[in-house]
Formats: structure tokens, C-alpha cells, sequence
């Protein structure tokens, strides 16, 4: 009889996330640093954290990819369904780093995103807009003022109101910018084990968040892949290295800017029954 193993990721989204753990949290000197570029934009959150043994603290929730950053050593960051959470090893007084970026969505003529992040007493906003004319809104925030940054480049600044939700809203000039490439992907795995053989078919969702995606690479163990399907598959080829290690390359026919789904199936052989097998990473 075959023996079947389910693997799946689940989406843990939605506001709940923040009640209770971040009771325990005292956050200060939070800043959220934006930048626009056409149709992109990118973040960066700074903060100070208080926090006793073992605490986790929801960073940002929403449709964002993190970049890079300046996380505490004794912190682990993760991420559940459209949370990215710091889980603290220890207790202490940390300082913060994120720099994410955030999927825009259109609007007509405008292009808005939206996401949250914790409570401070005091939450100081400022975004850097790629023109001097670019009109954009931030609902429900305080003492929005408008200057000239150092560089030339328009500076709108202000104050977040006492919520988690943070959106905003910018009216771009239409232009394809080469930026740089941040996407999410969340990964769905059926395995089903017979004698002789570990078959596996995995659904790979990306989520385009800015820039255009037309390649993509996996790394992958030792097994054999037996068909790789979705839209607008040019070519896909494994490729391996000197020490052994394989690649999948899959490169697409046009470039994405939303939602692609990747499906591969691939299987490994196994040891005559009983034996003991890995999961594939």
C-alpha cells in the first residue's frame, strides 16, 4: 500500500498576528523610511525593542519581500504566510533594520500598497519620490509636509496615526524601470513513497513584488526530475556543478510581473523496505 505524505505551507496572514505577542514588547523610536521609483517601492524599517525571554515581534505583515538589513545576533527572522516575524533568543534592549519591499497595486492612474507594522509612541514616516511633482497620499496620517531632499528629489514626511495598518498612495509617470528583482514564493509538496521509489510533485508560487522576473534557479539533492510545467516555459535544463551540486534552471519566454506557478516533479530512489528517508529541502 503506498503511504502517502502530505507538505504544506500554511498562510498564517491577517492582523491577528499582533495580538499578544507584541504585548510584551515595548517598541520605540520607530522610523519607516520609503523610496519611489515609477511604479516600485522600497522601505526601511528602523526600531528599538524591549524585550523579555523569548519574545517575538511581528515586523511587517503584507504583501512585502525582505531586501536586507541589520537584525540582533541573538534574534532568528521568519517568515508565516505574509508575516515576517524576529523570534528573540534572549532578553534585552535590540536595535532594528529591515529593508523590504512591497507589492504596489494599480489604481487607475495610481498605485497604492499597503501593510503593518508595530506600535510605537511615536512612528515617523518619510518617503523619496523619484520627481518633484509626484502627488502622493498617505490616509490617516498626521502633519504630512513636503520639502527638498538633498539630492534634488521631492521628500514628504510625516507622522503614522496610533493603528498597525500603514498605505499609501502615489500617481507614477508610466515607465519601465530596470529594477532590481524581489519576489516571494511559498511552496506546496505532495510525496508519495512506494517501494523502490520517493515521488514528489511541488507547486512553487512566486509573487513578483517589484522589478520583472524571466529565470528561475533552484538548487536541488540528488533526485531525478521528471517534468517541470507552467506558462511560458522556454527552456528548463538541471545543471551540475563540480562537487555534485544541481541546479534547476527554468528560463520563461516573457518576463512576469505578477503571479507565476511553478510545478516540478521528481522522484529518488529508495532502499528495500523498512528504511528511513529525507524530505528534500
Amino acid at each position: 500500500m503506498k503511504r502517502w505524505i502530505r507538505l504544506m505551507l500554511v498562510l498564517a496572514t491577517g492582523l491577528s498576528a499582533w495580538a499578544g505577542e507584541n504585548d510584551t514588547i515595548s517598541v520605540s523610536d520607530l522610523k519607516l523610511q520609503g523610496e519611489i521609483e515609477g511604479e516600485n517601492i522600497t522601505f526601511v524599517l528602523t526600531l528599538k525593542a524591549e524585550v523579555p525571554k523569548n519574545g517575538v515581534l511581528p515586523l511587517v505583515v503584507g504583501d512585502v519581500a525582505y531586501l536586507d538589513g541589520k537584525l540582533p545576533k541573538r534574534a532568528e527572522l521568519t517568515r508565516e504566510g505574509g508575516s515576517y516575524l524576529l523570534n528573540f533568543k534572549s532578553d534585552g534592549r535590540y536595535a532594528v533594520t529591515f529593508r523590504f519591499a512591497s507589492r504596489a497595486a494599480k489604481e487607475g492612474e495610481w498605485r497604492k500598497t499597503g501593510f503593518s507594522i508595530p506600535v510605537s509612541t511615536i512612528r515617523k514616516l518619510s518617503v523619496v519620490c523619484d520627481r518633484p511633482d509626484l502627488e502622493v497620499n498617505f490616509p490617516g496620517a498626521l502633519n504630512v509636509t513636503r520639502q527638498k531632499a538633498e539630492d534634488g528629489k521631492a521628500e514628504v514626511t510625516a507622522f503614522l496615526g496610533s493603528g498597525t495598518a500603514f498605505d499609501v498612495r502615489w500617481k507614477p509617470e508610466i515607465r519601465h524601470l530596470e529594477s532590481d528583482l524581489a519576489v516571494a514564493c511559498e511552496a506546496n509538496t505532495i510525496a508519495t513513497t512506494s517501494v523502490g521509489a520517493l515521488r514528489m510533485d511541488t507547486l512553487f508560487t512566486y509573487r513578483v513584488i517589484q522589478g520583472r522576473m524571466n529565470r528561475m534557479e533552484l538548487d536541488i539533492p540528488d533526485v531525478n526530475i521528471t517534468q517541470v510545467r507552467g506558462e511560458d516555459i522556454q527552456t528548463w535544463q538541471v545543471e551540475r556543478g563540480q562537487t555534485n551540486n544541481a541546479r534547476l534552471v527554468v528560463v520563461l519566454g516573457r518576463p512576469r510581473e505578477d503571479t507565476y506557478r511553478l510545478q516540478v516533479e521528481y522522484e529518488m530512489p529508495l532502499a528495500k523496505f523498512p528504511t528511513s528517508c529525507r524530505q528534500p529541502a
